[in-house]
């Protein structure tokens, strides 16, 4: 769906899915940074996190829940010890749920990634990271 239309009926992956898609409400960057951050998610926990569709999948009937009331999943260090907080962090602001309030776009999420990756890099093998 391009940025800034809003589709008529509910369309994406149970549990990936953003509260905005679900409410029928306009895709935006927010979106697809959200659709990363629940895939990451899924990926490094095997679990889905909560999302804003109903858990029988009432779709298309205008049950989804509001994005006040989704519930934000534990952090993925916490789940997955091998997770770095840095990482955890940048998931937990992806899938934030009011657009917002979340990373402002992936060019945001990639540039965080790799820094990410640069610093871990770094100090597995033994050196000081970048700016440290």
């Amino acid at each position: 769906c391009p940025v800034n239309h809003t589709k008529e009926r509910i369309q994406g992956t149970p549990g990936y899915i953003a509260p905005e898609q679900a409410n029928r409400q306009k895709i935006t960057a927010q979106t697809d940074v959200y659709n990363f951050g629940a895939t990451v998610y899924w990926v490094l926990t095997h679990e889905v996190i909560p999302t804003a569709l109903p858990p029988q999948g009432d779709f298309g009937l205008g049950t989804a829940l509001s994005a006040d009331l989704v519930q934000a999943p534990t952090p993925l260090h916490m789940k997955n010890p091998n997770v770095s907080e840095e990482l955890s962090l940048l998931v937990q602001e992806c899938i934030r749920p009011n657009p917002e309030d979340r990373v402002k776009g992936m060019g945001q999420v990639a540039d965080r990634l790799e820094a990410i990756a640069g610093s871990l890099g770094a100090t597995r093998m033994g050196l000081k990271a970048v700016g440290a």
